[in-house]
C-alpha cells in the first residue's frame, strides 16, 4: 500500500534493525538454546508476572505458540 511506504524507508529503524540482525542471527529457542535479549525479556516479564512463575517461553505467532503448547502436554 501506498500510505504506507514510509515504514519502509526509515533510515533509523533501517539501522536498528541492521545492529540487531549483526549481534543476534536467528535461531530458535526452545530446548535450552537463547541469547542475552531473550534472556533479559524473560527475567523482565517473570519480574512484573501477577502470580509467581518459574518459566517463560518466547513464540514468533500464534500457531508456533499453539505447537510448542501441544509439544510441552504431549
Amino acid at each position: 500500500m501506498v500510505r504506507f511506504a514510509w515504514l519502509y524507508s526509515n533510515q533509523r529503524l533501517a539501522k536498528v534493525a541492521y545492529e540487531a540482525m549483526c549481534k543476534l542471527g536467528y535461531y530458535q529457542i526452545f530446548r535450552n538454546a537463547s541469547h542475552g535479549p531473550a534472556i533479559d525479556l524473560s527475567e523482565k516479564l517473570l519480574s512484573i508476572a501477577p502470580v509467581p512463575m518459574s518459566k517463560v517461553l518466547l513464540q514468533c505467532s500464534g500457531s508456533e505458540a499453539n505447537d510448542s503448547a501441544v509439544k510441552l502436554v504431549w
